[in-house]
């Protein structure tokens, strides 16, 4: 699967409606940054990666937040108990929209077929639901609608039995048509709702969570025979000049976990799986001896690498979506690119992944990293409201152009308006 658009309104910082598109301009400059699709009869380029640049607090984070919201409901919501409150998150500085539905919608393409998804919610239930398949004319099909608890399916012959014997259908008010149909007998919606719902998405607190990711991780890299991405892994981190040379991986059983009968079963159980994955390094001493490191031991900047290396190199593995806030906290700024064109290059990218990010970091821009129709902006305005838009937003603006130089002279707008620091520590300012 890969995304063409995602749009989403009424969520944390931002109150109207915002769209950001993978959607390629026709250009030969960094041609392999983009890939072709075809769709029953449509061609077009989408871009492999998207940088999302802008001041702290402008709303970078909350664009990953609502693409975690959005995968999050699809893949969990049909476990919701009933009457069970749902995560609402609206905009909050202003009163209208409080009590307002937060909406999400998707435009996608999967083995060759074009498909828009979009839901709207409250803290209480889903309000609307629809999958709509897009054909070459802008004709759509309408796969099933749904209005508050009510579900209409179309006609449809490539649909299974179940869809047959329920034309009509109703779901409960927290739960989405799409998450329930993961537990339907096989028909065409399962693969809809498994590449929806893997949409793989990081928020960073400093750097990515290891040991909320260890079991994960472990399960990325250990998870073929071949053991691919083990070997990519443990390459990464020696290439990198972070002095590792070698990796150990330890899995440990629950016998070798002693806790306190007054536990309970389901804390013993989070503990256990918490700590069940230990990680190791080797570095050689002046003797030439390998002396081995526990993770935790290793610099924020190592752990971050390791972390974020097994995600990407899982995304480039399977395909799909890989979205990550501030992706290059405590990474030097040229292994940084390196990353980035991981996506960009063929042979490490065969499946066409697509990797969207937030960044502080304006080298990416230069040195023939990205083009301009790769770069997004978020803004904040004196109300609290964020606004995302596009370098190609700007009028005669050409997809190849001295971009960091444009945007450290704030042609693009979203950066910082920051005062100069030092009237911090003027006299007039002291309080006796």
């Amino acid at each position: 699967m890969n995304i063409i658009e995602f749009k989403f309104a009424n969520f944390k910082s931002y109150k109207e409606e915002v769209a950001i598109d993978f959607t390629a301009l026709e250009s030969d400059y960094l041609a392999m940054n983009t890939f072709p699709y075809n769709a029953e009869n449509t061609t077009g380029s989408l871009l492999k990666t998207i940088a999302i640049l802008g001041p702290n607090a402008s709303g970078k984070s909350n664009v990953i937040w609502a693409l975690r919201a959005f995968h999050y409901f699809i893949g969990e919501s049909r476990k919701f108990a009933v009457n069970s409150k749902m995560q609402h998150d609206p905009f909050l500085l202003h009163t209208e929209r409080t009590d307002a539905p937060s909406t999400f919608y998707m435009k996608f393409v999967l083995k060759e077929t074009i498909y828009s998804y979009q839901f709207s919610y409250d803290s209480t239930h889903f309000l609307s639901e629809q999958l709509i398949k897009c054909t070459p004319n802008e004709e759509q099909h309408t796969i099933f609608n749904r209005l508050d608890t009510g579900v209409v399916f179309s006609d449809n012959e490539v649909f299974c039995k179940f869809l047959n014997k329920h034309k009509h259908t109703t779901v409960l008010p927290n739960h989405l048509v799409l998450s329930e149909s993961a537990i339907w007998e096989p028909n065409i919606l399962q693969d809809i709702y498994a590449e929806l719902s893997s949409i793989h998405t990081e928020v960073t607190y400093g750097h990515i969570n290891l040991k909320g990711n260890a079991s994960t991780i472990a399960e990325f890299i250990l998870r073929d025979n071949s053991s691919m991405i083990t070997k990519q892994l443990e390459k990464l981190l020696t290439i990198s000049d972070i002095g590792i040379n070698s990796m150990n991986i330890i899995r440990h059983g629950d016998q070798e976990f002693v806790l306190p009968n007054t536990l309970s079963e389901d804390v013993k159980k989070e503990i256990i799986e918490r700590n069940r994955w230990e990680f190791k390094f080797g570095h050689k001493n002046r003797n030439n001896e390998v002396i081995e490191f526990q993770i935790d031991a290793e610099s924020v900047g190592t752990q971050h690498l390791f972390t974020l290396g097994s995600i990407i190199l899982n995304t480039l593995k399977k395909g799909g979506v890989l979205a990550i806030d501030e992706m290059n906290l405590a990474i030097h700024p040229q292994l940084f690119k390196m990353l980035i064109q991981l996506f960009h290059e063929p042979k490490s990218n065969p499946k066409n992944a697509q990797l969207i990010f937030t960044t502080h970091d304006t080298t990416i821009v230069s040195d023939n990293t990205m083009r301009a129709d790769q770069i997004w902006f978020t803004e904040k305005n004196e109300y609290g409201e964020s606004d995302l838009y596009s370098a190609q937003d700007f009028e005669d603006m050409q997809i190849c152009v001295p971009f960091e130089k444009w945007y450290r002279a704030g042609r693009f707008g979203a950066v910082p308006n920051i005062s100069n620091l030092l009237n911090l520590f003027d006299k007039a300012n002291e309080k006796e």
